[in-house]
């Protein structure tokens, strides 16, 4: 898994390091999954590690401000009668 390496690398240098032990690795995964919306679920599970993709949505990737502004500014306008 490419995320485990990372997650190792980048763990006593980013500030995640602070999280209660047990409570670190799921946070760092969300993030990891949150910051990836964009990417291929195939992609995505296989970086991660997850076997399943609806795990990926029901249980880590969360809404964030940013993203609910893109998708409500950038809709295709409604056309009535057609």
């Amino acid at each position: 898994m490419i995320v485990i390496a990372l997650f190792q690398l980048r763990a006593g240098s980013s500030g995640y390091g602070g999280h209660e032990k047990g409570r670190a690795w799921h946070s760092l995964r969300r993030k990891f999954a949150t910051e990836r919306k964009d990417a291929p679920l195939p992609d995505l599970a296989a970086g991660g590690g997850w076997k399943d993709y609806n795990t990926i949505l029901k249980c880590y990737q969360r809404p964030d401000e940013e993203n609910m502004e893109r998708v409500l500014l950038e809709r295709e306008p409604l056309r009535r009668g057609a």
